[in-house]
């Protein structure tokens, strides 16, 4: 295992024998979080200044610092799963892939927990705000995960170019047969009506796993059913939305918080936030 010391000093420790061994001084401060590479374990990631993922190799002279990309959200905990790094941050969970050295921005939009990760064999699982996401089927989800920005490489083109037509395909037979009828878009509409509502009604405790038992689907799936229905934001908007409301009548905090969910001590710290800021579901 590696671990860096307060001096961005990096040392390899022997988790048999015990023994310590210098890797180099680190070479830029603000060093948040650490990792060392699933895959490749003289690769090493780390996020730096909450807002940069730096990559570095390690070798027979110490460190070589290879590359340093953007992370838009910002990030305080790195974690990895085969060719996927995942960085997860207050204002959201972005993902890297190792090889095609792209970095998919929001991914999720939350408030995550710091150093709030949990991997099994083939699922990897961050806590948030409003409750666990998990990511299943590891190998598959890499392989799904489409980068915008990412061209494929010349000697791949051929069977890039079958599939997309084979998809496309696909696409249009599966357009067709939702077009023929409104039946989908109704019920869709009327599932993400029940989703609003359950939430409404069920504010002070409601999280994204209850959603899930409840509807029995997956967040994604959940995610996905309206591009304007986000569940976590409308859950965390809802109850600003509630909460500014009740002020405006003159409820008392406990009274507040037992409707919302949120601390006493945190809406007395905020009710001036709260009674002049404008909410939007």
């Amino acid at each position: 295992m590696i671990e860096l010391k307060p001096k961005n000093e990096l040392i390899s420790i022997n988790v048999k024998t015990l023994e310590t061994k210098t890797l180099g001084n680190w070479l830029e401060n603000n060093v948040d979080d650490i990792l060392l590479c699933d895959v490749e374990p003289r690769n090493i990631y780390t996020i730096s200044e909450n807002k940069y993922l730096h990559y570095y190799k390690m070798n027979s002279d110490g460190l070589e610092f290879i590359e340093k990309t953007p992370i838009n959200l910002t990030a305080h905990t790195i974690s990895d799963f085969g060719n996927l790094i995942f960085l997860s941050g207050n204002n959201g969970l972005s993902i890297y892939d190792k090889n095609k050295r792209k970095m998919f921005d929001g991914y999720i939009l939350d408030e995550f927990n710091k150093n709030a990760v949990y991997k099994s064999e083939n699922e990897i699982s961050f806590g948030s705000i409003h409750g666990v996401y998990s990511f299943k089927n590891l190998n598959e989800f890499s392989k799904n995960l489409i980068f915008t920005d990412f061209k494929i490489e010349k000697s791949y083109i051929f069977e890039y170019f079958f599939l997309f037509i084979a998809l496309f395909i696909l696409i249009t037979v599966v357009i067709k047969k939702y077009t023929s009828s409104n039946t989908i878009n109704v019920s869709r509409e009327k599932l993400v009506l029940n989703i609003k509502n359950f939430i409404q009604n069920n504010l002070n405790s409601v999280t994204l796993k209850m959603l899930e038992d409840e509807f029995d689907l997956a967040y994604y799936e959940i995610n996905s059913l309206d591009k304007d229905f986000k569940p976590a934001v409308f859950i965390k908007n809802s109850r600003k939305i509630k909460a500014q409301k009740m002020f405006f009548d003159k409820k008392s905090m406990s009274e507040i918080a037992q409707k919302t969910g949120y601390s006493e001590t945190y809406l007395l710290k905020n009710k001036t936030k709260f009674i002049n800021k404008n909410y939007n579901l």
